[in-house]
C-alpha cells in the first residue's frame, strides 16, 4: 500500500534509522501503521 510518499516498508526503515522525512506527522503515521496491524481499529 502507498502513503502518497512512501510504502509502509521504506517508512518502517526509515523510522528505524531515524532519518524521517520532515514532512510527515509522524503520529497520525503511528496510529495508520497501528491500525493496519490489528486490522481492526476504528478511530
Amino acid at each position: 500500500m502507498e502513503t502518497g510518499w512512501f510504502t509502509f516498508d521504506e517508512i518502517n526503515q526509515l523510522i528505524a534509522r531515524g532519518e524521517m522525512p520532515d514532512g510527515l506527522s509522524l503520529v497520525p503515521l503511528l496510529q495508520l501503521m497501528a491500525q493496519r496491524r490489528s486490522g481492526s481499529l476504528t478511530a
